[in-house]
C-alpha cells in the first residue's frame, strides 16, 4: 500500500490576523494567489506558535497608546528617506545581510521592501536551529495591505530572531537596517554572501 502523503505543517495565526483575506506579493510587486489559497506557503517548516508568542492586538484597525506611539514614529521614519547603507550586501528581492564580528549573518528587508508593504503588523520568523537553503522562503510579514514571504540570501542555520518583533512589528517600518533585523544566520559557505549586490548596485536596481 503506498504511503499517504505528508499533509501541510499547520502555521498558528492569531484570529484577529488579516492575512486570510490579503493578496499574497512578492516584494518585486509581482502578485500571486491570494493569501487564503496558499496557506502553507507561510514560512513553511516553523513550528506553530503559541497565543501567547503572536502579536496581542484586539482589534488591528485598534489603536492604544502605545500602538499609537509607533505609529508616530514609522511615520516620522517614513518621511525621511533612508540610504541603502554601504557595509551591507543585498538581494533582488530587497533582503539585506550584515557580516558580524562572529562570523555570523544579520539579515533583514530593505527600506524600500518596507515601504511597498507598508505598515507591518505581524512577522512570522522561524525557530532557532533551523536549517535553510539559499533562496527559501522562511519568514513572512504581514502589512495592513498585504503579505509576502522574505527569502534566505545564503544557505546556513538560524541562530537568532528578533523577538521583540512580536510586540512591535513596526520597528522593521522605522528602522529597517538597525533594530528591525529579522534573523541571524550561521552561514554554510560565508564566501557566498560576496556574490551579492552592493549598495550601489542594489540602489541602481530600486531607482531604475
Amino acid at each position: 500500500m503506498p504511503a499517504a502523503p505528508a499533509s501541510a505543517p499547520k502555521v498558528y495565526r492569531p484570529a484577529n490576523s488579516q492575512a486570510k483575506g490579503l493578496q499574497r506579493i512578492r516584494l518585486s510587486g509581482e502578485k500571486t494567489a491570494p493569501l487564503s489559497c496558499v496557506g502553507r506557503g507561510l514560512a513553511e517548516g516553523n513550528t506553530p506558535a503559541t497565543p501567547a508568542e503572536c502579536l496581542r492586538r484586539k482589534d488591528r484597525g485598534g489603536s492604544t497608546d502605545v500602538e499609537a506611539g509607533a505609529r508616530r514614529r514609522n511615520q516620522q521614519a517614513l518621511e525621511q528617506p533612508l540610504e541603502n547603507p554601504a557595509d551591507l550586501r543585498y538581494t533582488e528581492s530587497h533582503e539585506w545581510v550584515r557580516r558580524e564580528a562572529d562570523g555570523s549573518l544579520t539579515i533583514g528587508i530593505t527600506a524600500h521592501a518596507q515601504d511597498a508593504l507598508g505598515e507591518l503588523v505581524y512577522v512570522e520568523l522561524p525557530d532557532t536551529g533551523r536549517q535553510v537553503g539559499q533562496g527559501e522562503a522562511c519568514i513572512v510579514v504581514e502589512s495592513t495591505k498585504a503579505a509576502s514571504d522574505v527569502y534566505a540570501p545564503v544557505a546556513g542555520e538560524v541562530l537568532a530572531v528578533n523577538e521583540a518583533l512580536a510586540a512591535d512589528p513596526q520597528t522593521v517600518n522605522s528602522d529597517p537596517f538597525g533594530a528591525g533585523w529579522l534573523i541571524r544566520l550561521r552561514p554554510t559557505d560565508a564566501a557566498a554572501v560576496d556574490a551579492l549586490m552592493s549598495a550601489a548596485d542594489y540602489s541602481a536596481a530600486t531607482d531604475a
